[in-house]
């Protein structure tokens, strides 16, 4: 059975603990915005340049593979082309999601950080981008699995648990299993906080 891990990091994207970050890149947002904008920003305009040149288009289906470097810790920055704005609405970002799922299982990245651009509202799009990646896992069947990083956690949960009840269903019936933690900025599972 594979396995899709889904912790939630109460803290930024700058600070999350991960081998690869994973940045949606969309064609027509520039600059990028949001968590791929803050790695952008913290890697001092390296995907910009990229942008700039045409080597990194945004486009549906692509991937680029760039090395990390310091003040972020993961080694690798995998920039998965999310399509147009205008395209956008579940589709194409499952399909983004699921792209990048096999690029991750290839790469055998052990945990990857989500960066989603401004235009890419996870609490929106959580149900597409949880699909994809199952989909990606399922198209891809490694005991491996997936693991994904969730940084801004507190934010993202409510809408994490209520994809969930969607996605969970079709998952376990092409034999992947769905876990979701809460982790610490040294990957060290964390108890699950409680609400008022």
């Amino acid at each position: 059975m594979s396995r899709l891990e889904l912790s939630l990091f109460p803290g930024s994207v700058a600070e999350a603990p991960a081998n690869t970050i994973l940045a949606l890149v969309p064609e027509d947002e520039r600059p990028l915005r949001g968590d791929a904008g803050l790695v952008d920003w913290r890697l001092c305009g390296l995907i910009s340049k990229h942008l700039r040149s045409g080597y990194v288009t945004g486009q549906l289906g692509e991937a680029v593979l760039l090395p990390g470097d310091r003040p972020l810790s993961p080694a690798r920055i995998l920039l998965v082309g999310a399509g147009a704005q205008t395209a956008r609405g579940g589709r194409p970002v499952l399909r983004a999601m699921r792209s990048a799922a096999a690029k991750l299982l290839m790469m055998r990245s052990p945990v990857a950080l989500l960066a989603c651009p401004g235009s890419v509202d996870f609490c929106q799009e959580a149900v597409p981008l949880l699909r994809g990646l199952v989909h990606g896992l399922a198209e891809n069947q490694t005991e491996a699995g997936l693991h994904l990083v969730l940084p801004q956690g507190a934010s993202k949960e409510r809408a994490l648990l209520a994809a969930l009840s969607e996605v969970v269903p079709g998952a376990h019936s092409w034999g992947i299993s769905v876990n979701v933690s809460w982790v610490d900025v040294d990957g060290e599972e964390l108890p699950i906080p409680q609400r008022a």
